[in-house]
């Protein structure tokens, strides 16, 4: 898990405000409706008006019934003079009942009149917008819709259009088509109606971007389509707040999905620059929006982003949060085929440990850190040693909100020449404080160093192999000790498949049962040390009072067993083979 989840949650709806145009006063758009051909093959009995803002968040929702008039006109009022996305589904019975049987997106300012056949009979197809300037490295959502040879636009099914990009300035998707501009230079995009061979085009234009070089460029994947979804907005907003120094940069890739039946603000997948506000609302500039059908939990997407971001925001020093739920080395009991960190429940997938390596490929990060429960294990660290200059994360499993993100990147905002260590100690500082007056949750958070890392593996693995050498199964104290050792150490999260225990405290409960051999009480110090200087800081709250800033799994062999296959893909188990104690283990 991340982040325990409270029980009830009030969830108040608030608009998104991004980088689209503004404009003052109200006006009105009007949306007229011809239900003259209602009753044909291609007609319906309601349609559902949609006007959603640049960002794709919802302004008004209205249901229009066909009646005994042939016209209807809808006005929809207290606009400003910005564009708005009005989609518009049609229904085969009143009230949005029945199958939907047709869709109209377009792009219209707010003092337009849009008016649309029922069961128009088309003759051209338009591509909204008609045209369009994008920057490099951004996104462009285009629509195509029906017209009738009286120019009235109509209703078709939009699974009959195909995208695709001429001249090569970027890509298309071509089912939903996000324009994905790449390449400086014109072009067009074109639809294409498999059902009547129709096709329109819109030219684009792709400016070059101007990339500039930061002091720190902090990179948050934010995976939201899961029941963490209500906090996302949340930290985002802490973000913005601090986010008022030129020279620190914060870029996230944030997904929500409606249909699993969170709070969410928009649907799909989309990427943020981060802009200052103190507002309690979202007003962050939308970089780029990959649609639906992203998956966040697959090594691939996060690799992605990584190299989007740098890039596009290129910079002297890189932190990296990962966001979502977290469970360790280990996939977890609720669900075996994909627990382990970042999972989605759209697509059931998940992160595993040991594919870390292939989600942060060469990429390297001054700070790595888990804003998700239980990360910040031997197992984990050591598998991504190689891309950090620090690890950060905690040993237990944190309050839904995660990190207080004003507190933790107010660091680097007020001092971002400040030495790398400060900052990822500001991590941990920003934990203790944000949840110093909240009881009952159980806060850890340390900062591990991982070039002391060979040094915590070699003692590890000594320790191991004397556990292994001294098992003696048929020996009731030796049984009941290593019982003991995991009943009283200090535990994250325990469950009938979990058994993390603090390494340190470990140590210490062996040498405490006082029938450990000598061999065994030396490698206890030798590991301790070893953590001493892998783990540069520490700090816990009081409901973990043995926590030392590192755990390790402490099954009984009944529990490994299963597991240790997948035990076998860390690279812990290579370094250590700390898998052949969890073995035998009593």
């Amino acid at each position: 898990m991340k982040k325990w989840l409270v029980a009830f949650v009030i969830w108040v709806p608030f608009a998104l405000i991004g980088c689209g145009g503004g404009g003052s006063g109200s006006t009105t758009l009007s949306v007229v409706l011809d239900w003259t051909n209602a009753t044909s093959s291609t007609g319906g009995q309601s349609v559902r008006i949609e006007t959603l803002d640049v960002n794709g968040n919802l302004v008004n929702s209205t249901l229009v019934n066909a009646g005994s008039t042939t016209l209807t006109t809808t006005p929809i009022s207290n606009l400003t003079s910005a564009t708005y996305h009005v989609s518009m589904q049609l229904f085969s019975q009143a009230n949005a009942q029945g199958v939907q049987v047709g869709s109209l997106d377009l792009y219209a300012p707010g003092n337009q009149t849009i008016k649309a056949a029922v069961g128009g009979s088309e003759s051209t197809l338009v591509v909204s917008p008609n045209s369009a300037t994008i920057t490099a490295g951004q996104t462009e959502q285009f629509f195509a819709d029906g017209l009738t040879s009286t120019n009235e636009f109509t209703f078709i099914d939009s699974s009959t259009i195909t995208w695709s990009v001429l001249n090569n300035i970027g890509t298309i998707d071509p089912v939903q088509g996000i324009f994905n501009a790449t390449t400086v230079g014109s072009g067009s995009v074109r639809a294409s109606q498999s059902t009547t061979a129709l096709t329109g085009g819109a030219p684009v234009t792709v400016n070059a971007v101007n990339i500039t070089k930061s002091t720190w460029t902090i990179m948050v994947y934010m995976n939201a389509a899961n029941d963490l979804s209500y906090y996302s907005p949340i930290n985002f907003e802490q973000m913005q707040s601090v986010a008022n120094n030129p020279n620190v940069r914060i870029v996230v890739q944030w997904k929500q999905v409606p249909s699993l039946g969170y709070p969410t603000q928009f649907n799909g997948t989309r990427r943020y620059l981060v802009n200052y506000s103190t507002a309690n609302s979202i007003n962050s500039t939308l970089v780029q929006d990959l649609g639906s059908g992203v998956d966040m939990g697959v090594p691939q997407t996060l690799n992605s982003f990584i190299g989007w971001a740098q890039t596009y925001y290129p910079a002297q020093h890189y932190a990296l949060v990962i966001w979502d739920h977290g469970n360790g080395w280990n996939r977890g009991p609720q669900n075996p085929s994909t627990r382990a960190v970042s999972y989605d429940f759209e697509t059931g997938n998940a992160i595993q440990t040991w594919q870390l390596n292939q989600a942060l490929g060469s990429y390297h990060f001054d700070i790595l850190a888990w804003d998700a429960s239980l990360m910040q294990m031997a197992e984990v660290a050591d598998q991504i040693a190689n891309n950090c200059t620090y690890i950060v994360g905690g040993e237990a499993s944190p309050p839904g909100a995660g990190y207080p993100y004003n507190l933790v990147f107010g660091n680097f905002e007020t001092n971002p020449t400040a030495p790398t260590l400060n900052l990822a100690k500001g991590f941990v500082d920003g934990m203790i404080q944000g949840y110093a007056n909240t009881s009952g949750v159980e806060i850890t958070q340390s900062v591990i160093d991982p070039t002391q890392l060979p040094g915590l593996m070699s003692s590890i693995k000594s320790l191991g192999s004397d556990l292994v050498a001294n098992n003696n199964l048929g020996n009731t104290a030796w049984v009941n000790a290593i019982d003991t050792v995991r009943n009283n150490s200090q535990a994250y999260s325990q469950s009938t498949t979990r058994y993390y225990r603090d390494l340190y405290d470990i140590t210490t409960q062996l040498d405490g049962t006082g029938i450990m051999p000598a061999a065994i009480t030396a490698d206890d110090a030798t590991v301790r040390a070893a953590i001493g200087k892998a783990v540069v800081y520490e700090q816990h709250n009081a409901s973990v009072p043995n926590s030392h800033g590192i755990s390790i799994d402490f099954s009984p062999s009944s529990v490994f067993t299963p597991e240790a296959t997948d035990y076998s893909n860390l690279q812990m188990n290579t370094d250590t083979n700390w898998g052949a104690w969890l073995q035998v283990a009593p």
